[in-house]
Order: structure tokens, then C-alpha cells, then sequence
């Protein structure tokens, strides 16, 4: 989360400087980790959403929104959408093997298996 806080911070900061018609995908994505970070998670999610809306195969928007889900406690929808970003980008898989904020929720099934690739033994 300490992560998410610095990067949320870093955004805001950024914002008036920022000229807001060059890439829209790129600045719903910020705004939305920007409310993840804050925990708004329903704001997050239709900024998000605005974001992938823009351009669907975008694996960080994926990503983010995995985070969102996770963090909220939708394991499956977050599932869902780490699947897709790792299709898309197979670094999302590494970087969730580090991310603080992932690794929150990601500890769960299927979640770990799809990141850490471990199955339990029933």
C-alpha cells in the first residue's frame, strides 16, 4: 500500500501540470490508482472502467483493476482481470509476485497459483 500511497502522491503533484487531451486512457489510469490508493474503491472502479473502455487491451488498466477488485475483497473479479493482463503483458505475473498492494489479497487461491504458480494439495 506504501507503494500505491507514493504513487498517488506523485500523481496529484503532477496534475495542474498535466495537459489533459493527449491521453485520456493514461490519465483515467492514474486517477483511478490514485483512488485505489485512497481506498475509494467504487470511484476507482468506474474510473477504471472509463479507462479500459478507452482502450480495452491496456494490461496496466488490467492491472489496476485486479488491484481494485483485490483489494475490495472480489477475489474472482480480480482473477479475472489479472488473467487478461498477463495474457496481454506476462510481466503483470512478475510484478505481482512484488507488488505490496497485490500481495494484500494475493496470497489467496487461484490468485497465488496464477502468480506464484503453487497449487494445494486437497
Amino acid at each position: 500500500m506504501h507503494t500505491a500511497k507514493q504513487h498517488a502522491n506523485m500523481c496529484r503533484q503532477r496534475l495542474p501540470a498535466v495537459v489533459r487531451q493527449s491521453e485520456p486512457t493514461k490519465d483515467l489510469y492514474h486517477l483511478g490508482l490514485s483512488q485505489v490508493a485512497e481506498r475509494r474503491f467504487d470511484q476507482a472502479q468506474q474510473t477504471l472502467d472509463s479507462a479500459l473502455a478507452e482502450n480495452p487491451d491496456a494490461d496496466h488498466v488490467l492491472y489496476a483493476l485486479c488491484l481494485c477488485h483485490g483489494l475490495r475483497g472480489d477475489l474472482e473479479s480480480a482473477r479475472r482481470f489479472l488473467e487478461r493482463a498477463i495474457e496481454l503483458n506476462p510481466k503483470n505475473r512478475s510484478m505481482a509476485r512484488t507488488d505490496p498492494d497485490f500481495l494484500e489479497f494475493g496470497r489467496h487461491s487461484p490468485l497465488r497459483e496464477m502468480v506464484f504458480g503453487e497449487r494445494t494439495q486437497r
